[in-house]
């Protein structure tokens, strides 16, 4: 089912299942670009960096020493944003809301231990139209993944910061300041 947001002076196409519909179910646009998906593990001693080609990576790729963030641009396959909801216990009704846009924007926990954001980046198209999109946010105890509609590098600046431990060291805080590093 789609339906028009009005946002200010912007139209935003709403999906959203059929009415009935299990909640939880995933509205995956046929037009959705394929995943990218970006992985930074760090601490106050090192980082690494490495693109998922495979999903299935990512069980084994975190710890409790590391802080990780997981950066997913694109929900063009929807077997690989289920699968990622799996190994990282999202719960069903946050997942749609990261999927099923837009919404609005707002914070959610789920579990006592992860924390949904549902935020908004604003960019001027080169028509000088306001370009938005929505960034959606799941953190943990060891963990961020940051979900994004489209392919960008909007959020290079963080990862810059987390290579070079420039600004307020983010290498030594945890996944609830990198959350907010992000939103802001």
């Amino acid at each position: 089912m789609t339906d028009f947001m009005d946002v200010g002076n912007a139209f935003f196409k709403k999906r959203h299942p059929n009415i009935g519909a299990r909640p939880g179910t995933l509205m995956i646009s046929e037009d959705a670009l394929p995943p990218r998906i970006h992985m930074i593990r760090f601490n106050a001693d090192e980082v690494h960096e490495s693109e998922i080609a495979d999903v299935e990576t990512l069980a084994d790729r975190f710890s409790d020493d590391h802080v990780t963030w997981v950066h997913v641009q694109g929900f063009g396959d929807e077997q690989s944003i289920k699968r990622i909801g799996e190994i990282f216990a999202i719960h069903p009704l946050a997942l749609e809301d990261i999927v099923n846009m837009p919404q609005r924007p707002k914070t959610e926990s789920y579990g006592g231990d992860q924390v949904l954001v549902v935020t908004r980046i604003m960019r001027m198209s080169e028509s000088n139209a306001i370009d938005m999109e929505q960034v959606s946010l799941i953190f943990g105890s060891n963990y961020v993944l940051s979900f994004q509609e489209k392919h960008g590098d909007e959020l290079d600046p963080v990862r810059e910061r987390i290579r070079t431990g420039k600004g307020r060291p983010i290498r030594r805080s945890g996944p609830d300041y990198l959350a907010y590093v992000i939103t802001d």
